[in-house]
């Protein structure tokens, strides 16, 4: 990247690209990435603990049961957006990006519903 950088003229940089980062990201996007890694980093140590370190599954397989609970959770509560099962990505991929589409009363409510915390 930095290589494409300095291909430009100093003026772009210093008058197009600097100003943005020093510019300060609203308050509630910032709550919102945080909550997106508390919750993300809570809900998958639950799935690991109970279907890598307590059943013995193979290695993935929680990662699996993430995904399809958060397909069930989009059906079951009507989320928009995410009706679509079409896409081909990797599975963790693909909870990371639902995960980050939920907003953070969505991820309260499906580790609440799930697993009652």
């Amino acid at each position: 990247m930095k290589q494409y950088i300095d291909k430009l003229p100093f003026e772009v940089v210093f008058n197009h690209i600097i100003p943005y980062t020093y510019s300060p990201q609203p308050k509630i996007l910032l709550e919102d990435i945080r909550n997106y890694v508390y919750t993300f980093n809570l809900i998958s140590s639950i799935y690991y603990n109970r279907w890598i370190v307590f059943w013995g599954e193979e290695e993935n397989e929680d990662k699996h049961w993430l995904c399809n609970d958060i397909y069930r959770f989009v059906d079951d509560f009507n989320i928009p957006l995410l009706s679509s099962r079409n896409i081909k990505i990797k599975t963790m991929n693909i909870s990371r990006i639902y995960w980050g589409i939920f907003t953070p009363y969505e991820r309260s409510k499906m580790i609440y519903e799930y697993w009652g915390i």
